[in-house]
């Protein structure tokens, strides 16, 4: 078992292998980043119209605190956007990755 471990980890640093780990951390780096971007959209979105129904319904006066609270969510949803990539992007990596297990049978 420890051998087979070690050739594992020999092999993980061959040209074959590095590609196809490189391509995968840049295809999920790049999915993540998009769903992020839409994510961000959206949230920044609903703030902005969540902000303005709000300022109808309580009228023009609470426009500075309407417009503040709209701003700390915007930068609550970004900053929790960022968060969440960092915990998704081992997970979408691994996904990824299932994708090129035919180049890394081909290899073994």
């Amino acid at each position: 078992m420890f051998d087979a471990a070690v050739k594992a980890l020999s092999q993980m640093v061959s040209p074959p292998f590095r590609s196809v780990l490189l391509k995968s951390v840049a295809v999920a780096l790049a999915l993540v980043a998009i769903v992020a971007v839409v994510l961000y959209r959206l949230m920044v979105w609903l703030a902005t119209v969540g902000a303005d129904w709000s300022e109808t319904l309580l009228g023009g006066g609470a426009h500075t605190a309407v417009s503040v609270v709209a701003w700390i969510l915007s930068v609550a949803a970004g900053l929790g956007i960022i968060v969440g990539a960092i915990f998704l992007m081992p997970a979408v990596t691994a996904l990824v990755g299932s994708l090129f297990v035919d180049d890394i049978a081909l290899e073994v």
